[in-house]
Formats: structure tokens, sequence, C-alpha cells
């Protein structure tokens, strides 16, 4: 499913997802974006990587998915997450009726 986002919210702070082909030295990618969540899969081509991380904004995101290409990691997908508030509606709260 794609989830279109109000124009507004590219530019604010968001939580993304960003798998990658390859393992990326976590060394090197909390030195590019801080603290940042690494799942490894492996798969029939090989490798992936999921990280993710707070971002600033689309610059941000930009900036960093362009640094793991030039490192030679084919970019997968990029998913920007729901912020928590969304993930606390009340209708998600709410028991079916019986």
């Amino acid at each position: 499913m794609h989830t279109v986002i109000p124009q507004n919210e590219m530019d604010t702070p968001g939580r993304f997802r960003i798998r990658v082909h390859g393992s990326p030295s976590r060394q090197w990618v909390t030195g590019m974006v801080g603290n940042v969540e690494f799942r490894s899969e492996q798969t029939s081509g090989g490798t992936e990587t999921i990280l993710t991380a707070n971002l600033l904004d689309q610059a941000s995101l930009i900036g960093f998915v362009n640094a793991l290409y030039n490192q030679g990691h084919a970019i997968l997908s990029v998913e920007r997450l729901p912020s928590e508030a969304a993930d606390e509606s009340p209708e998600q709260d709410q028991q079916p009726p019986n």
C-alpha cells in the first residue's frame, strides 16, 4: 500500500525504514545518522539490510540514501513510517462489537 504524505510533513522530522542490498558498516551508518536500528536478512539475492532511523527532513533522507548508494549499496526501498501519534489512534483501541 502506498501512503501519500501531505506536503507540509515532507520537511519535518520523521522515522524512515530503508532497505539496502549488502551490509553497510554499523559504525559508518551510526556516524552518518546517529541511533539506528539494524536488521539483516538472507535472501536469494544475497544479504539485505533494513535500517530504521529518525531523520530531520527530506534533505537528510536524500543525503543518507545517496551516501549509502555511493558506498555501493543498492537502494531497494525507502518508507516513511507513521508517526507515533498515528499509531495510538482511538480506533485501534476500540473493541469490535459482539
